[in-house]
């Protein structure tokens, strides 16, 4: 069996993005994801390997949760999901995945710029940057790319990302 992507229309982007209550952009990184999944397997993706999707697009639901999700998203009941399934089941997990308190999203951004900040400095250099997002992450970036995004967020010309600049590049 050979898989072949096929691209969404505007139409079905819009559509994913209204009815599952998500962004146009989550709905790309998730039909990104899926289509090199179903590659991977060469288009069988089943309730078996689902799992493994679902944490790639950065959902971690409980077992039973998902069990139940999966069972209520395959509506044909073959045990083979396709890609409208596979939204409604991303849909549904971050439905009922609970948000983070402001205190604990603070205590994360803290400890994850604290883990790029490699000498301790309270701030990240562009060097610290640099090793970072070209060595770490499903998708590390090229040195260059990195300088841009450093350029472009260093406010205050310095070539160091404070907290306040980390935090603020992290909510996109």
């Amino acid at each position: 069996m050979s898989w072949t992507p096929v691209p969404l229309t505007e139409d079905e982007l819009a559509y994913y993005a209204k009815e599952l209550n998500l962004t146009e952009d989550q709905v790309l990184e998730f039909k990104q994801v899926f289509d090199e999944y179903m590659e991977d397997l060469d288009g069988a993706l089943t309730r078996r390997n689902i799992v493994n999707l679902v944490r790639a697009v950065g959902l971690n639901p409980s077992k039973s949760d998902l069990q139940m999700i999966i069972k209520q998203a395959d509506s044909d009941g073959s045990g083979d999901l396709d890609f409208e399934e596979f939204m409604i089941i991303v849909a549904q997990v971050i439905a009922i995945t609970p948000k983070p308190s402001p205190e604990e999203y603070e205590r994360d951004m803290k400890e994850l710029f604290e883990a790029i900040d490699l000498d301790g400095g309270g701030s990240i250099s562009s060097r610290e940057l640099i090793q970072a997002l070209t060595t770490k992450g499903p998708e590390p970036m090229e040195a260059e790319e990195v300088k841009k995004v450093l350029g472009r967020i260093d406010k205050d010309g310095d070539g160091k990302m404070n907290f306040k600049e980390f935090c603020k590049i992290m909510e996109g």
